[in-house]
């Protein structure tokens, strides 16, 4: 026999605690399986509108950031409709469309083209060249869930030595659609100099966009905690979506595979500044090309004008894709130059209570590209790029090595539930109507 007395009614309490704690967390996690279930209409239907309004301001409350440079607490995610039951990392999974038919009329109004993201200012406690990583994502009206643009981990960081540098983005996946509001969110580190395994904040927050359909160029910018980050945008109407395939061609099956040294930048205007780049030799992303012959490309997808009746658009190109091919040495500079921020000293002079739309549109142009692009054709050589018009899927430029056929798949884009949006929007608790991602706080 054992000398330890049992005493069956400590364990019987032991036991019972265990189970009430196990029943607690089941119901708990039963509770957060359910909402992810429910859609939000049942979600508001089915619970106390308390409750309701406690759980949005709870993830707001947790993804509020301060931001030293902005001396601010400021939204560093999207939060501009209700959170209650919707998840801020779930990945976008909707698919292209179907092959574009132009007997079909219907589609979306207008989407997105990101051209290019650059850390344009570092500071004012870090200087280039810095080592960044982390993640860039878009969210648009057909889900406002994640489209990832820049995803890298600490190791895969990529080496940013200057304004110029563009930042090396691998999205989006699928058209970005929007008629009202779409935004990116921006959540960038550096490794600190100083110690090997420490992560500096180099940009956190989000960049709004309020559909205006006379914007063709947008250009916008986020100043925050060590940087301040350049979004450049091209807005197209009534769109078709391309995607692209650029692969070598070998005479001979036996030839052997030669990768392209070079730049691919594609675009919907002939001028290559304007374009985004979809292929970068200089920039480590693994092997260039595969066993088949096709060059990896960072992104692949583009949209472009479909055919419209708008007068307003009448002069612009519809189906129209150019592709260029750039020496590796060639530097896309750029061109679309706006003021920066103040330097941080100088925040106080920036009034945070100016209306939101008005600072937004400070980086915006309308569609001032005919003067850059007269002057592009005069220096741009010919020979240098290929264009396809719809119904084409392919052509080949001949006049580099290796000889590179291009093939475009052009798919239909319809239009995004905007009721999912207004649902969730129009469902805020009082305090949190349109949030201030520039200055923080909330307007009524």
């Amino acid at each position: 026999m054992s000398g330890v007395e049992e005493k069956p009614e400590e364990n019987l309490r032991s036991n019972l605690a265990l189970t009430a704690l196990s029943i607690v967390r089941n119901h708990q996690y039963l509770k957060e399986l359910a909402m992810k279930q429910l859609t939000f209409p049942e979600l508001v239907w089915s619970t106390d509108k308390n409750e309701l309004a406690a759980m949005h301001k709870e993830k707001v409350e947790a993804l509020t950031v301060h931001d030293p440079k902005r001396q601010a607490l400021v939204a560093g995610r999207f939060c501009s409709f209700h959170l209650a039951g919707f998840d801020l990392d779930e990945k976008s999974s909707v698919e292209l469309g179907p092959p574009y038919d132009p007997a079909v009329r219907k589609g979306t109004a207008s989407t997105m083209n990101v051209i290019s993201l650059r850390v344009v200012r570092v500071g004012p406690d870090y200087t280039y060249p810095v080592e960044v990583y982390g993640r860039v994502i878009a969210r648009d009206e057909v889900d406002y869930k994640c489209v990832y643009l820049f995803d890298r981990q600490r190791e895969d960081a990529q080496l940013i030595n200057s304004e110029k540098d563009m930042s090396a983005l691998t999205g989006p996946y699928r058209p970005l659609a929007t008629r009202a509001f779409m935004c990116f969110e921006l959540d960038l580190k550096i490794k600190d100099k100083g110690e090997q395994d420490a992560e500096v904040q180099l940009s956190k927050g989000v960049i709004p966009y309020h559909h205006n359909p006379y914007h063709k160029r947008v250009i916008d910018q986020l100043p925050s905690f060590q940087s301040t980050v350049k979004l450049v945008l091209q807005q197209v109407t009534g769109p078709v979506a391309a995607s692209l395939e650029v692969s070598v061609v070998r005479e001979g099956s036996d030839d052997p595979i030669v990768h392209f040294n070079g730049k691919i930048t594609v675009g919907t205007t002939r001028n290559y500044r304007h374009h985004m780049v979809v292929y970068d030799s200089s920039v480590p992303i693994g092997r260039l090309v595969r066993e088949d012959g096709s060059l990896v490309l960072s992104r692949n997808l583009v949209t472009v004008q479909g055919p419209i009746q708008d007068p307003a658009f009448a002069d612009d190109e519809q189906m129209m894709l150019y592709v260029c091919f750039l020496d590796v040495g060639c530097e896309i500079e750029d061109e679309d130059m706006i003021s920066l921020e103040p330097e941080d000293e100088d925040d106080d002079e920036i009034e945070p209570d100016k209306e939101e739309e008005e600072i937004e549109g400070e980086g915006e142009e309308e569609g001032n590209e005919e003067d850059s692009e007269e002057v592009d054709e005069e220096e741009e050589d010919p020979k240098n790029t290929v264009t396809l018009e719809y119904p084409t899927p392919e052509t080949v430029w001949e006049h580099g090595s290796p000889k590179l056929k291009v093939k475009v798949d052009w798919t239909a884009i319809f239009d995004p539930p905007l009721e999912y949006y207004l649902t969730r929007w129009y469902a805020l608790p009082k305090g949190f109507k349109s949030p201030n991602y520039r200055f923080g706080g909330f307007f009524e």
